[in-house]
């Protein structure tokens, strides 16, 4: 009874730590609504708090700095204003920064914040370590928080984290604000949901290590449905090691739009664990990208959808798998449609490695939509166990010489499959060339007679698809004459 007593009295203490907005161990209270924190006449002591957890606890606090300061630490627990731009760009120098307390916001406008301060080990429960800059605490004891970036530089992050146990926290990047971190669990755990990590108007997020959304180390079934936004001319994200959408969770996502850029330097993966399914990346208006070694749908996980649309260009470098490559998914797929997207490797449907068991592999699959698509593969398309190629061929075809799809060489296994819808009406009088392939195109006779079979259904006839260019493409040909059907 003694033990559990002590342990409770521990408890209580640590809850109230957490919940007080007055009592930090070894924190200094700033205790004023608005003044200048680099002068020695803001602090009550009159000394700047060098080796100090700060704690900002004025709601609507606004404050600015005349010169550069050096902080011990920095810890939101009221809504506050940092506004350097107004008083010259300076810098706060500290060692770590991060909100306390649940539903809090942090404007950071203009200047400098670099986290390469002294370091001070842990802050008191929360265990906030040196050089993190986040929207909560490691407890996960803070929820419904929001940092906003307007102008501002943050500098020398060891790890970004926007949630861990608590959800619905945000950090907007915005007005040319710019972030350097060495690496990111940006949410961990299933109960940080719901979160929001916005690139807009010219911000940009650099990554030195990985990225992972949707990270734990506990193999427990949830969906944390976080968010990526990087939206705006010079906007940018970008990771140089492992960027990890749905890393262990579900339903999490990535917009990159209106010109937005996305850089994953080392590797790409959407969905990578069995509870880590429907999960998507969007790239669409505009967007740019440069991804290597994607991979959809690793490790079992399922629904998980890559979708290049609307005027979206870019490259993906060393190609990459759909279906998982040590692992097998399903229902996994990638989404072409008015985009520009070249491929410069292998790019795997439903196509792991040999040590994979693939007897519950299926309905992975590449789609092709709309009359200004272009996926380009220089090397090989390959199609496996129970996979399919799907090309929607637009109402009014393609321009004169356009092929939707080129590759080195394209091959479909035995169980895989080749549909071909015409959207609309069949408004094209000519033959239209669907893939090229100048090393040879595999399909059995079995796929291309049930492609055919679908076709005569949608056209009563009037088009079908044929192998040309001695076996190098696959054509979409228009019959010119009547055609009678007799059933």
């Amino acid at each position: 009874m003694k033990l559990k007593c002590t342990y409770s009295m521990k408890l209580l203490a640590i809850l109230f730590i957490m919940n007080s907005n007055s009592v930090v161990q070894g924190s200094i209270q700033v205790t004023s609504s608005n003044g200048d924190i680099s002068t020695k006449e803001f602090w009550p002591s009159g000394n700047i708090p060098e080796s100090d957890i700060v704690v900002f606890a004025q709601s609507g606090g606004k404050y600015t700095a005349t010169a550069d300061v050096t902080l011990g630490s920095v810890r939101i627990n009221q809504s506050t204003t940092l506004d350097l731009e107004s008083s010259g760009n300076h810098t706060i120098k500290t060692s770590k920064f991060y909100i306390g307390y649940q539903t809090r916001a942090a404007y950071l406008k203009g200047g400098m914040v670099d986290l390469s301060g002294v370091s001070m080990g842990p802050d008191g429960t929360t265990q906030v370590n040196d050089g993190d800059f986040m929207g909560c605490v490691i407890n996960g004891g803070t929820y419904g928080t929001i940092i906003e970036l307007s102008g501002c530089i943050v500098t020398n992050v060891n790890r970004l984290r926007i949630g861990n146990g608590g959800g619905n926290n945000q950090l907007k990047i915005t007005n040319s604000s710019r972030v350097h971190s060495k690496g990111s669990f940006l949410w961990a755990k299933s109960t940080a949901g719901n979160g929001l990590l916005e690139v807009s108007s010219g911000g940009q997020l650099y990554i030195t290590g990985s990225l992972y959304d949707g990270y734990t180390d506990i193999n427990k079934v949830a969906d944390t449905t976080n968010r990526i936004v990087v939206t705006g001319n010079g906007s940018k994200v970008s990771v140089t090691g492992n960027f990890y959408i749905g890393s262990d969770y579900g339903r999490n996502s990535v917009l990159v739009s209106e010109g937005g850029e996305l850089i994953a330097s080392t590797k790409f993966s959407l969905g990578n664990g069995v509870n880590a399914n429907t999960n998507s990346a969007v790239f669409e208006k505009d967007a740019n990208f440069w991804m290597r070694d994607i991979n959809v749908g690793e490790y079992g996980s399922c629904g998980n959808v890559l979708e290049f649309r609307s005027g979206a260009f870019g490259t993906i470098e060393a190609g990459g798998r759909v279906g998982g490559w040590k692992g097998a998914g399903s229902d996994n797929m990638i989404v072409v449609s008015n985009a520009t997207v070249s491929a410069t490797g292998v790019l795997g449907i439903g196509a792991p490695s040999s040590e994979v068991d693939v007897s519950k592999m299926s309905g992975n699959g590449l789609v092709i939509q709309g009359r200004e698509t272009s996926l380009s593969i220089t090397s090989s398309l390959l199609l496996k166990n129970r996979s399919y190629l799907r090309i929607e061929v637009p109402s009014n075809g393609y321009a004169d010489g356009f092929t939707p799809l080129s590759a080195n060489k394209v091959t479909f296994d035995d169980t895989s499959s080749l549909d071909v819808v015409v959207v609309g009406s069949v408004g094209f009088v000519n033959n239209l060339r669907l893939v090229s392939a100048p090393n040879g195109i595999t399909v059995s006779e079995a796929a291309l007679a049930a492609a055919n079979a679908n076709l005569f259904e949608q056209t009563n006839g009037r088009v079908r698809l044929a192998i040309a260019d001695g076996g190098n493409a696959i054509d979409l040909r228009v019959s010119k004459g009547m055609v009678v059907s007799l059933r």
